[in-house]
C-alpha cells in the first residue's frame, strides 16, 4: 500500500470482552479506522452501526490523524450504502456527501466477502486480543464509568500504535489536508409534539416536556443521544438517550406527569 493512499474502517462487536460498567453488562461496539500503509489505528465507541456513529468516528479519527487519506475502504455497512434493484449495494447520498466534503474516493468489498477488507478485520482481532489480555492482567472487567473504560481502551490503542511511529510520520507527509470545518455528526428532523407529549421521527417515539404539546420542535439525532430544540433557543429543551435495537419508544414519566395530573 502506498503511504497516505488508503484508510479502512469498520465496526466490531466488543461483547466478547465481557466488560461491565458499574456491575452492568456493557453492550457496545468499537469503531476502528486503520491506515493501510502504517497500520496506525484510531478506536472509538459506538452502540449501533448508524450513520451518525460512522461520521463521528471517521471525523474524530481524521482530526486526531491531522490529515485525510485519498481512499476510504469499507464493507457495505448500512450506514453508508443501500440496496439497489437487481442486487448489490451502492453509496447512499448522505455518505456520498461526506466523501465529497473530504475530497476522497470510496472502495468497498463485494457483499459477503469480509476477507476483502482484511486489513481492518485483522486490526479488530489484534485490538480485541490485546484488550482481553490487558483485562486479564488488570484483574477485573468492571469499570466505574464509560469514560474510564474508554480511557483504558485508549491506553491499549496507544500501545499498539507506538511501533508505527516512523511509518506514520512517512504516511502523514502524503495525506491530503483536512477541510476547514467538520460536518455535523447528527441528523436533523422537524416534529410536532402530539397531545400525548410525544414526538415521532425516524420510526421511533420519544416523550418531551408536556409544555411543548402542539409546538413544532427541531430534533437532532446524534450517535448516542437525542436533542430537542424549541424556537430560537441555542440550548436543547430536552436531551435523552437514543433508542437502540428493537425498542420503539422512550417515555420519561417526568415529561407526562403534569399532563396526567
Amino acid at each position: 500500500h502506498p503511504a497516505g493512499r488508503e484508510g479502512a474502517f469498520d465496526f466490531t462487536d466488543a461483547s466478547e470482552l465481557r466488560v461491565t460498567v458499574a456491575g452492568q453488562v456493557f453492550a457496545h461496539l468499537l469503531f476502528q479506522f486503520v491506515l493501510s500503509f502504517s497500520k496506525w489505528r484510531w478506536v472509538g465507541l459506538a452502540y449501533t452501526e448508524t450513520f451518525e456513529a460512522l461520521v463521528r468516528g471517521l471525523q474524530d479519527a481524521l482530526w486526531d490523524l491531522g490529515g485525510v487519506p485519498h481512499v476510504w475502504r469499507s464493507d457495505n455497512l448500512s450506514a453508508a450504502t443501500h440496496q439497489i434493484l437487481g442486487g448489490g449495494r451502492e453509496l447512499n447520498r448522505r455518505f456520498a456527501a461526506v466523501l465529497g466534503h473530504y475530497g476522497v474516493q470510496s472502495t468497498r468489498i463485494e457483499p459477503g466477502r469480509s476477507h476483502e477488507n482484511g486489513g481492518v478485520e485483522k486490526a479488530h482481532h489484534i485490538l480485541k486480543s490485546a484488550l482481553d489480555q490487558a483485562l486479564v492482567i488488570r484483574g477485573s472487567r468492571d469499570f466505574p464509568s464509560v469514560p474510564k473504560y474508554m480511557e483504558f481502551v485508549g491506553e491499549i490503542r496507544d500501545r499498539l500504535n507506538a511501533p508505527r511511529a516512523v511509518a506514520l510520520a512517512e504516511e502523514r507527509r502524503h495525506l491530503m489536508p483536512l477541510p476547514a470545518t467538520r460536518l455535523p455528526a447528527y441528523t436533523t428532523y422537524t416534529a410536532t409534539v402530539r397531545q400525548w407529549s410525544t414526538i415521532h421521527f425516524a420510526h421511533r417515539v420519544y416523550s418531551v416536556p408536556s409544555r411543548l404539546i402542539g409546538c413544532e420542535v427541531q430534533v437532532r439525532q446524534h450517535a448516542d443521544i437525542i436533542e430537542v430544540f424549541y424556537g430560537d433557543s441555542k440550548k436543547p429543551t430536552a436531551t435523552m438517550p437514543r433508542i437502540r435495537g428493537d425498542q420503539y419508544h422512550h417515555i420519561d414519566y417526568r415529561h407526562v406527569i403534569w399532563s396526567l395530573v
